[in-house]
């Protein structure tokens, strides 16, 4: 899905007005992480703007908005993984299904884990997820200082 790349995106853009750093100088550090370790700097930053800064650059509840977003992108993420890392194919008019892409044999004891099944309602509840979380994203960037070039 689409949404993931501008999820992926928008936080590296977050990280870099935590960091006040340009957003394009920002991405040649966020460019090499994955998003897993994105959320964790966004979250060692946080914690710099409230321990050493005490909310004077950043307020308190941005943060709190912050962090309430890096655990809804957290929820995301296992799904962004499969999306990404899977093949998928129709399994019939409601629903399709995903198989691990790797040289493995399938390992019956991990099958939660090398395959899924995803429905159509699901899906379009991942992606209002996904936009929403983009939208929230989108706003918060829009409040923080942009450093200029």
């Amino acid at each position: 899905m689409l949404e993931f790349s501008n999820v992926d995106f928008l936080l590296g853009q977050l990280l870099s007005r935590l960091l006040s750093t340009p957003d394009f100088l920002g991405r040649t550090y966020s460019d090499r992480l994955n998003v897993s370790n994105i959320q964790q700097a966004i979250l060692n930053a946080l914690r710099i703007h409230s321990e050493r800064y005490l909310y004077r650059k950043i307020s308190e509840p941005i943060c709190i908005s912050i962090k309430g977003l890096n655990t809804r992108v957290t929820a995301l993420r296992g799904y962004r993984n499969k999306f990404a890392h899977f093949c998928w194919q129709r399994l019939d008019d409601n629903q399709i299904y995903g198989n691990k892409l790797s040289g493995n044999v399938p390992d019956e004891k991990l099958i939660s884990k090398e395959s899924a099944i995803v429905t159509n309602t699901q899906l379009q509840e991942l992606y209002k997820s996904a936009y929403g979380i983009v939208e929230d994203l989108n706003k918060i960037i829009a409040t923080l200082p942009q450093i200029q070039e």
